[in-house]
């Protein structure tokens, strides 16, 4: 656990929470550090003063990334939920090619699979010009993961499937028979 880093993956309030305490603490003693310590001299006042100053903003960055990752969390939560009943009785089994042609024929659109028991989401984006019903700029997403090409995708996809299946939950946070799959 570092102490600066941004956990954009976190699903526990636990460490966001400690972190955010702590760094409390330490202002409030920051604040009150002349009740504790008194210092006679100069130099040693100025070298206080000047350490407290950087512990004070230290605090404040620490305590914004604490607020950002408690944030974060519901999300992170949704994200890593496992695959309802109802998820699961209104997904349909399809092919990787219906699933890459559905992808390469929209200019958006995002699918989420089964893989195991993880749901996964495949994208795809493009852009084109108004008037004209060409894509360009087309990529696919698995995960995080991009690529350019729809035989790329197609392969990348393949590692999901199941002897050529894959298990779709939604398209476009639509039930599969939406889109006649």
């Amino acid at each position: 656990m570092k102490i600066f880093d941004f956990d954009d993956n976190a699903t526990s309030y636990k460490y966001p929470i400690i972190k955010l305490l702590l760094s409390v603490l330490i202002l409030a003693a920051i604040y009150n550090r002349n009740l504790v310590f008194h210092f006679n001299g100069e130099i040693a006042n100025f070298t206080v003063n000047f350490l407290c100053r950087i512990l004070i903003c230290a605090g404040i960055i620490r305590i914004i990334l604490s607020i950002a990752e408690i944030l974060t969390i519901p999300g992170n939560r949704k994200k890593t939920a496992a695959v309802s009943d109802k998820e699961k009785k209104r997904s349909k089994t399809c092919s990787v090619d219906k699933i890459v042609s559905l992808a390469d024929s929209n200019s958006i659109i995002e699918i989420k699979i089964l893989s195991g028991n993880k749901k996964i989401k495949v994208r795809a984006s493009s852009d084109y010009d108004k008037g004209k019903s060409e894509f360009f700029d087309k990529l696919f997403f698995i995960g995080e993961k991009e690529f350019e090409t729809a035989d790329d995708f197609r392969n990348a996809l393949r590692m999901y499937s199941d002897g050529d299946k894959i298990t779709v939950i939604s398209i476009d946070d639509l039930p599969p028979e939406d889109y006649k799959i």
